[in-house]
């Protein structure tokens, strides 16, 4: 197992917030190979809170989601579609094409007060609970999408207090599992025999995988405290890894419990936000953002390469509440990294050593 440890400056009040000693916005550490970009910006969008990458009538596109709207952007950075949200703003504006005619609607992934799922107009489909339901003890936590029983129509799963929960498109429950506390959950084929498994956290500590029916098939122990952004990785070799982070420690295990590697922070400076893996010249090295619960406007994002040295080191004026990787177009070793940070999509690339 590895173990990576950073470390930070002393601390000092700054701005009305604490923020590591003599230290504005701005890059700490960074290489000199790595290109940083803002592609793109729209303050009508509200802050980005969510970056994913969809495929339409065999393109790709850039789902760009904020609190008041969504942005279709190609892989050039050109918008080519903008939808503007009437509904109150979604915490995690994530694309689900939900009549599977390519013309994407939304969900909101971190669910906020409800469970949302909107049509590709921004028209409000329905919630869970609905607004006029008060059962406070089933207020959801995350929801995940995917077609649980192959008849071509995409399911939704919602973890909540209490429960875990299967809606049909329509927002008709098919079927919902006890459980204590389900706080992070996903939708992914684990063992590629083309049927969809729902994998879950639950209280007291423990990672669930069941069927696309409900039915447990089995679970194991994590650390404790462990949430997760996001739940699962696809591991390049084959299978899947789960991770999660207790505060200052980010964890990756094999979905048998087996701990992989061990990400830490020292405590007072802030706790993990979210980490993505990523290729950088065929090497398999991490991105991840922090933040500090005193000063939740202060954002931060590490590089770190495959020794888990870090490679680039940056502080925003903003929080960093949304990451992406994709392969670099005309790449075959190398990921792109996009971060949202306020109204901004920021790019980092890695050049390739014909070009520095």
């Amino acid at each position: 197992m590895t173990r990576f440890l950073l470390r930070f400056a002393p601390l000092a009040v700054l701005s009305g917030c604490f923020m590591p000693y003599a230290e504005d916005a701005g890059i700490r550490t960074t290489q000199s190979e790595i290109r940083k970009t803002v592609v793109f910006a729209a303050a009508a969008l509200g802050e980005v809170n969510a970056l994913t990458l969809v495929s339409s009538n065999g393109m790709s596109q850039i789902v760009v989601g904020g609190q008041a709207g969504a942005a279709f952007l190609d892989l050039g950075y050109v918008q080519e579609r903008f939808v503007r949200f009437s509904y109150p703003g979604l915490s995690s504006t994530v694309p689900v094409d939900v009549e599977g005619d390519g013309r994407y609607g939304f969900m909101d992934r971190e669910c906020g007060l409800s469970a949302t799922v909107l049509s590709s107009e921004a028209a409000l489909l329905w919630s869970f609970p609905p607004k006029d339901d008060a059962d406070y003890d089933r207020n959801p936590n995350q929801m995940a999408a995917g077609d649980l029983d192959g008849d071509g129509d995409l399911e939704f799963v919602v973890g909540a207090g209490g429960g875990i929960y299967a809606f049909d498109k329509a927002g008709s429950m098919i079927w919902q599992a006890d459980a204590s506390l389900v706080f992070a959950v996903e939708i992914a084929d684990l063992d590629e025999d083309g049927k969809l498994e729902v994998v879950h956290l639950d209280e007291p500590n423990k990672i669930v995988i069941r069927d696309g029916k409900g039915e447990e098939i089995r679970r194991f122990d994590r650390p404790a405290g462990l949430h997760g952004d996001p739940l699962l990785w696809r591991n390049e070799k084959g299978g899947y890894l789960a991770i999660g982070n207790r505060g200052d420690v980010m964890h990756v295990l094999d979905l048998s419990g087996k701990e992989i590697t061990t990400l830490e922070l020292s405590p007072e400076h802030g706790y993990f936000n979210s980490v993505r893996p990523m290729r950088i010249e065929g090497r398999t090295c991490y991105a991840a953002s922090t933040k500090l619960s005193y000063c939740p406007g202060i954002g931060y994002l590490y590089l770190f390469d495959e020794r888990g040295t870090i490679i680039h080191e940056e502080v925003f004026k903003g929080r960093v509440d949304s990451m992406l990787t994709f392969p670099e177009p005309g790449r075959t070793n190398s990921d792109i990294l996009l971060i949202g940070v306020e109204t901004q999509v920021i790019e980092y690339r890695w050049l390739p050593a014909e070009s520095r």
